[in-house]
């Protein structure tokens, strides 16, 4: 991706990968990711793969610790819960690209599955049918 910024560099991983546009609620939050990472020298994976697990953790946190009272449904947990299994998988699948250590990446996926309630403390799988996640 020669002649383009990182910040529209990393857009286009979030866009080509996770089919997962910047939205204007979110653009701050997400151009100073892009300015943190690019302080640190990340390069756009590590920035994105980052910004989707921001993402997903705020997703995964469970009821109890949400500020309003508000219960979610079934529906509304199966959907959070594929969310995170789906961008989990496309994250393990492109880890290879960042420049961002791979173990901190799969410790920071394996606590969001914990934190969502679709894994044991242990991290093995709530539901022993479901094969290693990412």
């Amino acid at each position: 991706m020669f002649g383009f910024g990182l910040k529209s560099k990393t857009e286009n991983v979030l866009l080509d990968h996770f089919n997962y546009p910047v939205s204007d609620l979110k653009r701050h939050i997400f151009n100073a990711l892009v300015k943190e990472g690019k302080s640190i020298g990340q390069n756009e994976y590590s920035i994105a793969i980052f910004y989707m697990m921001m993402n997903m953790n705020i997703l995964a946190k469970p009821d109890e610790e949400m500020d309003i009272e508000y219960k979610r449904t079934d529906s509304e947990q199966k959907e959070i819960n594929d969310f995170i299994d789906r961008n989990g998988k496309i994250i393990g699948q492109i880890m290879h690209l960042a420049n961002s250590p791979e173990t901190g990446i799969r410790e920071m996926l394996k606590e969001i599955v914990k934190k969502s309630g679709m894994a044991k403390p242990d991290n093995r799988p709530v539901e022993e049918v479901k094969k290693e996640r990412f």
